[in-house]
This record gives C-alpha cells, structure tokens and sequence, in this order.
C-alpha cells in the first residue's frame, strides 16, 4: 500500500522530511518531483500534473496526505492544484489526510463534506488506520465455504 504525498512544491523539503518519517513505519511513499533547476512551462506543468494524479488513483494507493502548512499569512495553506489532487482521491475513494487542520479558505465546505482526517501532525494515526484497512479487508476476503468440487467420472 501506498501514500501519496499532495501540497504546494514550496513545502517540498517538509513532504521529503515527512515522508522519511512515513517510510520508518513501513509505509511506501511518492513525493512529487523536484521541479528546482527545471524549466517550468505550462506543458511541464501539466505533464508532471498527469503523471502524479495516476499515482493517487494507482490501485496500490491507500491514501494521500496533503503537506498543508503555512504559506506567507495563509494559514494551513491547500492551493487550487493540491485541491484538484484532493477531489481526485476522494472521487476515487481513497482516504485523504490533511497534515494540520482545514484551512479557513474557498475549499473549507467540501473538505468537511468529504471527511477529510487532520492529523496535527500525528502520523501515527496513518499506520494505526492502514492496519485496521488491512484486516478489515483481509477480512472480507475471506472466503465463507471452501467450494468443493466434485471429479468429473
């Protein structure tokens, strides 16, 4: 299982950092890449967009967890990009964790809607829901009877 890591490139040391922590628990992480000494374009822009969205909605991915901190007086900041990466993963089903709180901004309403998990920094709380996800799905696995079947004579 997978966690994908979602915020604005300007807290990319923090999601680096975060996910270093996440990985000494045992769970695989995917950070974006760099765009430092890149060109950015708006094709670059939009490619780079593609490719991390099929990771959020990759079948090996659990959930995501948008690095929101703050961004100049913007408090818990989740930019228009973060949300669509937000919208993407809940339309997909996939849990969605916020880093600290909601922001008090244009996305508040549905982030509530849609259940999202604030962590305050606890990412504890990651590990201790992908265990119960496990076993609740190893669970339902489970097959109720052994189908027996009969030689064919």
């Amino acid at each position: 299982m997978t966690l994908v890591l979602c915020g604005s490139m300007t807290f990319e040391d923090d999601m680096r950092e975060i996910a270093s922590e996440i990985l000494k628990m045992g769970i695989q992480t995917i950070v974006p890449e760099s765009d430092v000494d890149k060109k950015v374009t708006e094709d670059y822009k939009r490619r780079i967009a593609r490719r991390y969205m099929r990771n959020i909605i990759h079948k090996d991915t659990y959930a995501i967890l948008v690095v929101n901190k703050n961004k100049g007086d913007k408090k818990n900041h989740i930019g228009p990009n973060t949300f669509a990466e937000i919208s993407l993963a809940w339309f997909n089903k996939k849990k969605v964790y916020l880093y600290n709180d909601i922001p008090n901004n244009q996305f508040e309403d549905e982030l509530h809607a849609w259940n999202v998990i604030c962590l305050n920094e606890d990412l504890s709380r990651i590990k201790d829901d992908l265990l119960r996800f496990k076993r609740e799905n190893v669970q339902t696995c489970l097959p109720t009877e052994v189908p027996v079947v009969a030689p064919q004579i």
